[in-house]
């Protein structure tokens, strides 16, 4: 078991596959704004994730992390997760 997560890690580095990152969906809070979406990448960045906040003018924005790591389908059920809680 040691022997085969050891040679997926090093399988995964090597590769190092890059996706095309998604269009985020149409997302919008209960007061009716539109919540908006910033791409963030970071070399050292390891996943994908997506955090919902508020910007520096109280409008609601979801940063999406080191997206192109990932393939659609995460992408997209991150998307729609960060806009379930605006």
């Amino acid at each position: 078991m040691i022997i085969l997560n050891f040679q997926h890690q090093a399988y995964s580095r090597a590769l190092k596959i890059k996706h095309k990152i998604s269009q985020p969906p149409l997302c919008f809070n209960n007061k009716g704004e539109k919540v908006l979406f910033q791409n963030l990448n970071s070399k050292r960045g390891k996943i994908t994730a997506g955090v919902a906040k508020k910007d520096v003018n109280s409008l609601p924005i979801i940063y999406r992390f080191n997206y192109q790591k990932s393939p659609y389908s995460l992408q997209l059920f991150i998307d729609y997760h960060e806009c379930a809680h605006h």
